[in-house]
């Protein structure tokens, strides 16, 4: 929702995503999310409760709503009661592939359905995604008009075999032989649509075809932020170095090859054009899905069911879903079923657990791992079989105890990303090959370290360390460093990484960028201005003061998608960003 005309006519606005299988209290905090400040005790509460509070957050307020892919009448019957009727002009808007929903949900209004494309404009749209404003070459057009006939009016089908078409040589053989495989297998069911939709994938270069399969390890509908999925895929390897550029900016490339081809869905863009939140359809999901097990690429556990020794033992990455497995009830079993079944494989190269799976204990004993991410399983204690796992190259985790100093021998670590927890004093030649390091809510005060310890860190992100009082001035000292990052910390913290920076301008080292990010609510920024001031107008002061000492300029106050209408709007909806950098404007 990004018409202003729209969105300013509301006082909230919200986009949900309901899909096959869909986790209630997920689309409670969702909403929760979009309409009142979200805490981490809330995320405990029981739905009971989450619903009580949404519908009191709404209450007397004209509302837009969007439930989006709704696939069921239980799951209407489950959101239903939470949107109050004030009859003040609220909204909500409903999308389903099934008619059947449609009029369940009203019977009585019109349902604006969208029909498929007649042959003309299949052979248009067709034509615009393979050669954009040009002309179809004469030769082309009778072999082109056929394989758009064969699409059946799907959108989906043609952007997909536009995609295909696109890149790769436009001769009247190729084209044939697309023509001649649609036409066989083209139908009215999914698994045929399955079908076309691996034509693409048949065709893919070589080199695409792992980032694509690994898309299906994240669920349906699932908003993938695009810097973890590159710290991914580098950490399992899937390419070369190149010469002149670095592991990150390859993996992108290959990122960006794979929109092009309408394999993946944009979800955010930055105000730099960059894509931040990325998805597929649930088609192409299925395909990933299917392929990436025929060929012992991934697997993914959806219950005990589905976790047999026959299907993980050959399996390189697993994938383990906590809304699948309803981890949720205190009396399941399937958790024990799971982890006896993972102790069976030998060769998992690669370990996601993805939802919320609470203080759930997982096996994690896979000597050759390389991939450890399991930042939303909540560890009472740090799992020591994690120090063992020597050739993990990307772990992520959360854990409420100290991070032991032993976490040193893992000595091929890349990216490590820390949730929670008491922060370690480092060592000495640790984390030689250490690139990237994020910390978020960690329990930080004074943290010490130098080059020593990280040598080679080219990132340190520091989310909601609100207690960290300064960064180690020693830490410039890191050659590798590009970028320091706080997202959400003490201003003290943010005056100390400022400090830290011109120290090293003192010193002619430009090449370290310091990225300040306050998002959602900023009252705690009212205390930086005088009363009555506006948090925008008090942060805008108080940069000047703190970073304009170093030649940054500081532009005018904008939004990062446009005018932001008001300030204390702007402050309200959108997160807003601070560059500090020598010689470039600072936008807030």
């Amino acid at each position: 929702m990004t018409n202003p005309f729209i969105v300013n006519h509301f006082d909230t606005c919200a986009w949900i995503t309901i899909s096959h299988e869909y986790n209630l209290q997920e689309i409670l905090l969702c909403l929760l999310d979009c309409t009142a400040d979200l805490t981490d005790e809330m995320r405990k509460e029981s739905n009971d409760k989450l619903a009580l509070r949404l519908h009191k957050s709404l209450k007397d307020r004209r509302y837009l709503v969007v439930t989006d892919d709704v696939w069921s009448t239980k799951a209407w019957d489950d959101i239903n009661m939470l949107f109050p009727n004030d009859n003040n002009g609220s909204r909500i808007m409903l999308t389903t592939k099934l008619s059947n929903i449609a009029c369940y949900v009203d019977s009585f209004s019109s349902h604006h359905q969208m029909h498929f494309l007649n042959e003309d404009e299949s052979w248009k749209l067709l034509q615009k995604k393979v050669f954009l404003e040009e002309h179809c070459p004469s030769d082309l057009q009778e072999i082109g008009k056929e394989i758009a006939k064969n699409c059946k009016g799907l959108p989906l089908t043609i952007a997909v075999i536009g995609g295909l078409l696109s890149n790769h040589n436009r001769t009247k053989d190729f084209w044939e032989h697309v023509a001649e495989n649609m036409s066989s297998i083209i139908t009215n069911n999914d698994e045929q649509c399955l079908k076309i939709l691996s034509l693409s994938y048949n065709y893919l270069a070589l080199h695409l075809r792992p980032y694509y399969l690994y898309m299906g390890a994240f669920p349906e509908d699932y908003d993938i932020r695009v810097s973890k999925l590159i710290k991914l895929w580098v950490a399992e390897g899937f390419f070369k170095p190149i010469k002149s550029k670095s592991m990150d900016e390859v993996a992108m490339e290959s990122f960006q090859d794979l929109i092009d081809q309408n394999l993946i869905l944009v979800r955010q863009q930055g105000s730099n054009g960059k894509t931040k939140s990325c998805s597929i359809h649930d088609l192409l999901r299925d395909l990933c899905v299917r392929e990436g097990h025929r060929e012992n690429f991934l697997w993914v556990v959806k219950s005990a069911a589905t976790t047999s020794l026959d299907d993980t033992n050959c399996q390189r990455r697993l994938i383990v879903h906590a809304n699948y497995l309803k981890v949720y009830d205190p009396s399941s079993s399937l958790f024990g079923a799971i982890n006896d079944s993972l102790k069976s494989m030998s060769v998992a190269r690669s370990f996601l657990g993805i939802g919320h799976f609470g203080n759930q204990s997982l096996y994690l004993g896979f000597r050759l791992l390389r991939v450890l991410d399991v930042t939303d399983v909540e560890f009472s204690h740090f799992p020591e079989e994690v120090l063992e796992l020597y050739n993990l190259r990307n772990l992520a985790f959360t854990s409420k105890s100290k991070l032991p100093s032993s976490i040193s021998m893992l000595k091929n670590l890349q990216t490590l990303i820390v949730h929670q927890g008491e922060v370690w004093r480092p060592i000495e030649g640790e984390f030689l090959q250490l690139k990237y390091l994020k910390l978020e809510m960690m329990d930080l005060v004074h943290w010490e370290t130098d080059d020593t310890h990280f040598p080679s860190l080219q990132h340190l992100i520091l989310k909601k360390c609100r207690q960290l009082k300064e960064i180690h001035s020693a830490i410039g000292e890191i050659l590798m460093l590009q970028l320091i990052q706080l997202d959400d910390c003490s201003l003290d913290a943010v005056t100390s990484a400022n400090n830290l920076r011109q120290e090293q301008v003192g010193i002619r080292n430009y090449s370290i960028e310091v990225r300040i990010t306050f998002t959602k609510e900023v009252r705690p920024l009212r205390k930086v201005g005088s009363s009555g001031q506006s948090p925008i107008t008090a942060l805008q002061m108080w940069m000047q003061k703190a970073l304009l000492k170093s030649d940054t300029t500081v532009a005018d106050v904008v939004e990062e998608n446009g005018d932001p209408g008001s300030e204390e709007e702007a402050a309200r909806v959108k997160p807003w960003h601070v560059y500090a950098r020598r010689g470039k404007k600072m936008a807030v």
